[in-house]
C-alpha cells in the first residue's frame, strides 16, 4: 500500500512539474542576450545617455542578415569599410586571417548623446564568448541618407572579461543616434 501511495504521489508531483514547464515564457530578444556597460567620464549622471540594442528594428536587421547570408563572402557583403577618420579598411589584414566570422549582428541605438561628452567606452557582453585580448572589428552600419544602404565604419574591439570592449568616437555615436544603425562583430 505504501508503494502505491508513493507511486501516486510521485505521479502527481511529476504532472505538476510538467504543467509548470509547459507555461509560456517570453522569447529572448537581442536586448535579453546583450548586456552593455558604459564607462564614460564625460557624461553627466543625469544625461539619460543610452547605448543599447534596438528591439524596434529587428525586421531591418533580419533583412541585413539575409543579405549577408546570400553574399559570396563577408567582405562582399560589407563592401567598402572605413575608419572614423575615412581611411579604407581591409578586414582580413586587420585581423591577420583569411577566415572572417560574423557571430553578432544587431540593430543599435544611442540616445541623449552630445559630442561634448567625448568618446565613450562600452563593454558589450554577447552570448558568443570572446577570448581575453582577442582582437575583433566592430562594424557600425550607418544608413546613407540618399540611398538607404548601410555605410560601414570600423572600430577596434578587444575581448575582455565578460565581453568586447569598444571605444566609440563622437561622430560615430552621433551617426548612431540619427537612427537605423546596425552593429556587427567580425572575428577570426
Amino acid at each position: 500500500m505504501k508503494k502505491l501511495v508513493s507511486l501516486l504521489l510521485a505521479l502527481v508531483c511529476l504532472c505538476s512539474f510538467c504543467v509548470a514547464m509547459a507555461e509560456s515564457v517570453p522569447s529572448k530578444s537581442t536586448a535579453d542576450m546583450v548586456t552593455v556597460t558604459i564607462q564614460a567620464e564625460g557624461i553627466p549622471a543625469n544625461a539619460g545617455f543610452v547605448l543599447a540594442p534596438d528591439d524596434e528594428a529587428v525586421e531591418a536587421c533580419q533583412n541585413e542578415i539575409a543579405k549577408l547570408s546570400a553574399a559570396a563572402n563577408v567582405e562582399t557583403y560589407f563592401g567598402e569599410i572605413k575608419t572614423p577618420d575615412g581611411e579604407a579598411v581591409v578586414l582580413k589584414e586587420l585581423l591577420g586571417t583569411d577566415t572572417l566570422n560574423v557571430f553578432e549582428f544587431m540593430p543599435i541605438i544611442a540616445e541623449n548623446y552630445q559630442a561634448a561628452y567625448g568618446k565613450v567606452e562600452a563593454i558589450f557582453q554577447f552570448s558568443t564568448p570572446y577570448a581575453l585580448d582577442e582582437a575583433v572589428i566592430v562594424l557600425i552600419g550607418i544608413p546613407n541618407a540618399a540611398t538607404g544602404e548601410l555605410e560601414w565604419i570600423a572600430l577596434e574591439g578587444v575581448g575582455v572579461a565578460g565581453g568586447v570592449q569598444i571605444v566609440f568616437d563622437e561622430a560615430t555615436l552621433e551617426a548612431i543616434q540619427n537612427g537605423n544603425a546596425m552593429m556587427a562583430i567580425v572575428s577570426k
